[in-house]
């Protein structure tokens, strides 16, 4: 990816309740910034967000998501800006 605004999209197997699940950035030095989610009531399996000021380097994104069946899912992984 290609910094400084990166948008991050996320797409699960079963709707998700974009209002209630949550996306953070964690930087390098372990501190971490929400992402706001793009609620978008048309694709309701997806949590789309815009992290600006990423400087180059590996980042991990935390993600929650509520299904709408009320079961929460946790879980991240690592992303590198160039």
């Amino acid at each position: 990816m290609t910094g400084p605004a990166v948008t991050l999209a996320l797409t699960f197997n079963s709707k998700v309740d974009q209002a209630r699940s949550t996306l953070s950035v964690e930087k390098g030095d372990r501190t971490s910034c929400k992402v706001p989610i793009k609620v978008d009531r048309s694709t309701p399996e997806k949590l789309t967000g815009t992290v600006s000021s990423l400087t180059p380097g590996v980042y991990k994104l935390h993600w929650q998501v509520l299904a709408v069946d009320g079961h929460i899912t946790r879980g991240q992984f690592s992303f590198e800006v160039k």
